[in-house]
């Protein structure tokens, strides 16, 4: 199957570059590279009416459908790696786990502090508010990523602690996309729109299936060193329906992935993971007064995933099983759940200079299925049961979660009103959990604008993230357990920002500081990892971003970022980031090119000591050319330089994980008028 769509994407790609175009592209200005696209997006993810990036009261960064084209990004981690404040780093419990973190402030190997929204509608796990699986997100269905730094529980509750991600979809201009590499066995994309009147439906489908990377790691069962890869394939669609003042977005995604780590372990026999999530999005707009608009709002979420691994070396229980085996233990877990949510939220009107937002929510998520299956009895392991039982068919079951459910009533209300060159916001948000009880989360800011360049904010808010199913109802298991006595983590955040902005330049400082209560961190608990709050925490540390198109058809974006005071946790983090991307048009080519920069970290040994991981560089390069108004061809090349970089181990027993080698990807675009 990876051979045929191999063979098939080389010779697509290489009979579109064959065919004869004859139409002219000199005064097409396909790649957008001034400012005017940026300056007039309008923002609602951070206060849920529209502002500009010169108004909006955060920190934020923004990357339309021509950034994303022009970084020759493919997957949401490659452009979260360029935001101020932001790392992305490659963990281990799958594959093609990416993990991303806001100001240096991560929970291992996932993304639970950030809240990732599809089109404003929350989609992190239901089960785990995990969101390492949206990191592979295809970037083929997203229009703008707008990122925001900082606190947004005022707004949207749990989960937005240290940073909202919004993915905007694209709008389903007819276009059909294939690529391969060679890593990528065939990527194809395509989308169609049908319109008529006020009804209309975009359709969007991705199929990626790729052989991955060649590694040789150390083996997690021997001595030695054992050859391994890291393939995948993923198949995603979309389809948004509108009619009128409604709409409703369904979204399915699957991704499959072999062999490399799974749950830290090699095993390229049994290692095998499965993620799968289904959204309904829907939204009805409706005008109560003529100065207040309201939005109803349903979200029905589904997630199963599926892991299989093994967990010792062979021929470990030979001698004390029953009937006796020389397999390894090895098996596979099960992870069902959902989350619905209904809300209304509102937009008043009040003045001409003053507006107040106001809504409420409520939502339900839970667990539906919390399973393992072995081919030995993990309660005899755990236990130390002899002689332990064996299962040849592997169907010893084991409960690995409590299949419980969380149910979370939310309101919360905003004033911003504008006196002079002053905007003013003021609001909170009240969540009540049954398990937690209650939380309130304030915000208050001022927005300075003396001039029509000059942007100075000064921004107060507190956040939360309470407790995921996942981490209160883990049953104990060989090497992880959860912890009931979980309470809610909180984050205080000052923020002070100055902005210039004009019709070539935009260049933003922010400094910021952070104090933490009751931080929800790894400990170990009777020999396996599990999660307690720890002691409060502060951080602090400023932010930088410049976007200049000094002249036609040229940009240069650069962003640097460096944490003064870091939280004892917080040493898998790097303490200074940076990003460099230029590009260049001409005629009708592009070129860039892209770096990014993580300094020095540590990562864990299973004795205790820290080791340092390297700093690093890694340089990206692309090349576009516009044949015509219809055909295009790009070529990406990652890891320019093919270096072997290696991140921080959440697994006491490695000394790190390697990222990818150098991988180039071809792809050609046929558009349709």
């Amino acid at each position: 199957m990876r051979d045929a769509i191999k063979h098939f994407a080389i010779n697509g790609c290489l009979l579109s570059v064959c065919c004869p175009f004859s139409v002219s592209a000199d005064d097409v200005d396909v790649f957008e590279l001034s400012l005017d696209e940026l300056l007039q997006v309008k923002i609602t993810t951070n206060t849920l009416d529209e502002k500009s990036v010169q108004t909006i009261p955060a920190p934020i960064t923004v990357f339309t459908r021509s950034d994303i084209d022009s970084l020759g990004a493919r997957y949401l981690h490659e452009v979260l790696a360029y935001v101020p404040g932001y790392q992305v780093a490659r963990y281990t419990v799958h594959p093609y786990e990416y993990s991303a973190s806001a100001r240096a402030l991560s929970d291992g190997s996932s993304s639970k502090k950030i809240l990732f929204l599809l089109d404003g509608h929350a989609v992190n796990d239901p089960r785990s508010g995990n969101s390492v699986n949206l990191a592979n997100f295809s970037l083929h269905h997203i229009e703008r990523i707008e990122v925001i730094r900082g606190p947004g529980s005022s707004i949207y509750g749990s989960n937005a602690f240290t940073g909202v991600i919004n993915l905007i979809t694209r709008q389903s201009t007819p276009q059909v996309s294939l690529a391969t590499g060679n890593e990528l066995n065939g990527d194809l994309f395509a989308m169609h729109r049908i319109e008529q009147d006020n009804f209309s439906i975009d359709f969007q489908a991705n199929i990626i299936d790729a052989d991955g990377d060649s590694y040789r790691l150390d083996d997690t069962f021997s001595p030695e060193q054992i050859a391994t890869s890291d393939p995948y394939s993923q198949f995603s669609y979309q389809l948004k329906f509108t009619a009128g003042s409604s709409s409703l977005l369904w979204h399915h995604r699957r991704l499959d992935m072999d062999d490399f780590y799974h749950s830290s372990r090699i095993s390229n026999r049994y290692n095998q993971s499965r993620y799968e999530s289904m959204f309904l999005l829907a939204e009805h707009e409706l005008v109560l007064f003529d100065t207040l608009q309201s939005t109803l709002i349903f979200d029905a979420i589904y997630t199963d995933i599926e892991n299989s691994n093994q967990s010792t070396p062979e021929g470990a229980f030979a001698a004390i099983s029953e009937p006796a085996s020389e397999d390894p233990l090895h098996g596979t877990g099960y992870l069902e759940s959902n989350r619905f949510k209904l809300g209304w939220h509102n937009n008043w009107q009040i003045t001409e200079h003053s507006n107040a937002q106001f809504g409420i929510d409520w939502q339900r998520s839970e667990e539906t299925r919390a399973e393992g299956y072995t081919n030995f009895s993990v309660n005899d392991v755990l236990n130390q049961n002899i002689p332990i039982r064996s299962y040849p068919g592997r169907d010893s079951m084991v409960k690995v979660g409590a299949e419980d459910s969380a149910t979370l009533y939310g309101a919360y209300v905003q004033l911003q009103t504008t006196t002079g060159d002053f905007n003013w916001i003021a609001g909170g948000r009240l969540d009540h959990y049954r398990d937690f009880g209650s939380q309130f989360s304030p915000r208050v800011g001022a927005v300075y604008v003396p001039s029509s360049t000059w942007q100075f904010k000064a921004l107060y808010g507190e956040a939360f993230r309470a407790p995921e199913l996942s981490e209160t109802g883990l049953f104990s298991g060989i090497s992880r357990a959860g912890n009931q006595d979980l309470d809610s983590e909180k984050i205080k955040t000052f923020d002070l920002i100055g902005q210039y902005v004009d019709t070539s330049m935009m260049i933003t400082i922010n400094g910021f500081y952070n104090r933490y209560s009751d931080p929800i961190v790894s400990a170990e608990i009777d020999g396996r990892t599990s999660l307690i709050n720890g002691d409060d925490e502060q951080s602090k540390g400023v932010e930088a971003e410049f976007i200049w198109s000094g002249w036609r058809n040229s940009r240069m974006r650069l962003s640097a970022t460096h944490f003064y005071d870091l939280p004892d946790s917080a040493f898998r983090e790097s303490d200074t980031l940076a990003s460099v991307q230029l590009n260049q048009q001409i005629s009708d080519f592009q070129l860039g090119l892209s770096g990014t920069y993580r300094s020095d970290r540590q990562s864990l040994t299973s004795s205790g000591d820290f080791i340092n991981i390297d700093g690093y560089w890694l340089w990206n390069a692309q090349l576009r050319y516009l044949f015509s108004s219809q055909w295009g061809l790009s070529l990406t090349i990652n890891n320019l330089e093919n270096k072997q970089h290696i991140n921080p181990s959440i697994a006491d027993d490695l000394n790190g994980v390697h990222n990818k080698g150098r991988h180039w990807v071809v792809e050609v675009t046929r558009s349709f008028d």
